[in-house]
Parts: C-alpha cells; sequence; structure tokens
C-alpha cells in the first residue's frame, strides 16, 4: 500500500483526486477515520467532483497521513507532499498569527521535520511532491513523480495534461475545500506576505521555527 503523507494543507487532497482518476482505484483517508460519514471518505465518494465516477472501491491503491505517529501499519511505497513550511505552517495554525496559533506552530514545526526525516529513512520506493509545482507551471513534474510510484492509465493522463485546471477545479469542489492560496505565478508567499505586513514580529517568529526545516537537504534546493 502507498502512503501519501504530508503536512495539513499541502496539498494532499488533490494528489488523492489525481491519484484516483489516474488509476481508476480509491484512497484512503487518514487511519481512524476511514468510517466515520463525511470524513477522509475516498474523494469519489464525495459529493461534488464530476470525473471520478469510475473509480472503484474494491482495491484501495493508498493511504492518507499527516504526521508520522498516524501512519498506517503497512506502507511499502511513500509519497510525501511538501509546501513551502512557513506556508503550510500558517495556513493550518491560525491567520492572522495569536499567541495560541503561534504555541501551535512551535509543535507544526517539530511535525513538519519529522515527515522530512521519515522520508529521508524510508527505504522502499518513494517521491517527493511540491505544492507548488501543482498549482504552477510544474504540474507536469509532479505527474511524473506520481507516475513513479503509480500505475497511471496512459489515456487518462494524457487527457488530464491536455486539461489540467478543469481537473483542478472540479477537485476542489469537494465539501470543506478552500479555494487554492497560491498566486498563478507559482509564488508561494501568500499568508506570510499577509503576516509579514500586518504582524511582522509573528512572522519573524514563523521564520525562526522553519530554519531547520529549510536547511534541511531534501528542500534546501527547492527553495532555497
Amino acid at each position: 500500500m502507498v502512503t501519501i503523507l504530508s503536512y495539513p494543507r499541502s496539498g494532499n487532497h488533490f494528489v488523492r483526486y489525481l491519484v484516483e482518476f489516474l488509476t481508476g482505484r480509491a484512497t484512503l483517508g487518514a487511519v481512524g477515520f476511514t468510517r466515520i460519514p463525511g470524513q477522509d471518505t475516498p474523494i469519489c465518494l464525495r459529493s461534488g467532483p464530476q470525473f471520478l465516477t469510475h473509480v472503484s472501491l474494491e482495491a484501495p491503491v493508498a493511504n492518507k497521513a499527516h504526521f508520522v505517529h498516524t501512519l498506517p501499519k503497512h506502507t511499502d511505497r511513500l509519497v510525501l507532499i511538501v509546501r513551502h513550511p512557513i506556508e503550510a505552517l500558517i495556513s493550518h495554525n491560525g491567520h492572522p498569527l495569536s499567541r495560541s496559533s503561534m504555541t501551535k506552530l512551535e509543535s507544526g514545526a517539530t511535525e513538519f521535520l519529522a515527515n522530512l526525516n521519515y522520508f529521508e529513512k524510508f527505504r522502499g520506493s518513494k517521491e517527493i511532491v511540491f505544492y507548488e509545482d501543482l498549482l504552477g507551471e510544474g504540474y507536469t513534474e509532479a505527474l511524473q513523480a506520481l507516475s513513479r510510484v503509480f500505475e497511471f492509465d496512459n489515456d487518462r493522463l494524457a487527457d488530464l495534461v491536455d486539461n489540467f485546471q478543469k481537473y483542478r477545479v472540479d477537485s476542489m469542489k469537494s465539501p470543506l475545500r478552500r479555494p487554492v492560496s497560491v498566486k498563478k505565478n507559482g509564488s508561494s508567499r501568500f499568508y506570510s506576505d499577509k503576516i509579514q505586513a500586518k504582524n511582522p514580529k509573528a512572522f519573524e517568529f514563523c521564520e525562526s521555527l522553519v530554519v531547520n526545516i529549510l536547511n534541511h537537504k531534501l528542500i534546501t534546493e527547492h527553495y532555497g
């Protein structure tokens, strides 16, 4: 079974949509939530998306996880989705930042780094997908990374590449999906720009938390 691991608000939902569309097989939600109606069900079961009617529930292809401590017991292949850490942490833990959300940011940074370290030590087949690639011009690179882990239907893959924005919009029709926050030019600074302008001390605090993350060798080249 493949595990799709990402810190919250980093594109896990969209990657699951892509995998379901391209493999024709369902993806399961985080461990402990898959049997709760309306929470973390396969994307194909949710109201809204129009292009997942071909997806079968008989042989799920992947599990979702946000944190190392919630990983399923059996993972032989791994996809790690990475979003710029400042963006991911602020998006998930509070915006604008308050004292309580700043406390959450500290634990969130630890969890973010734990995901990177788990991926680095994982010995099975593994790939990294970057959130900004999924929403920008690098989406073909993201699809190539996914295709090295999953067996995709080539006809559906060609259709998706030719009509990528159509399927991206369709994926956001699921309940509780918010519009994507990254600018069209692929910039990773959306929430962080606002925080830096309105609350520079909070932004500096967040920057101090992600130094070790940005220096991690898995993402240094991508984010500089």
